[in-house]
């Protein structure tokens, strides 16, 4: 079993986002589906991520920004917590409260 709360991207063997699977998030709430996090999960997989890099670009300063990082998928993760467990998308990457989100224990990449 998978304790806690966490949020995993699935690639594929090119390094494409295919899918990504969230555990321990709220994914409604009075029995209403969080639309914005829907929205959002399903924007980061058709665009394989890249309204993550481009998003998150102002706080990770990288020499190829053409690249989508790990840094990238972890501020990623962070967006997509706060959008479950706040249900709105008001939080931005530069918030002080969103940087307080812990980082995993383990990252394979």
């Amino acid at each position: 079993p998978v304790y806690g709360t966490g949020v995993v991207f699935y690639l594929d063997q090119y390094g494409r986002i295919r899918g990504i699977m969230t555990w321990g998030l709220p994914f409604a709430k009075n029995g209403k589906l969080n639309s914005l996090l829907v929205d959002r999960l399903k924007k980061v997989v058709a665009t394989n991520g890249t309204i993550s890099r481009d998003q998150h670009r102002i706080t990770i300063p990288m020499v190829d920004d053409s690249q989508l990082g790990a840094e990238h998928l972890s501020n990623e993760t962070k967006y997509i917590a706060s959008l479950a467990l706040n249900g709105n998308s008001k939080k931005s990457v530069q918030d002080e409260s969103y940087h307080k989100l812990p980082k995993p224990l383990y990252r394979f990449t």
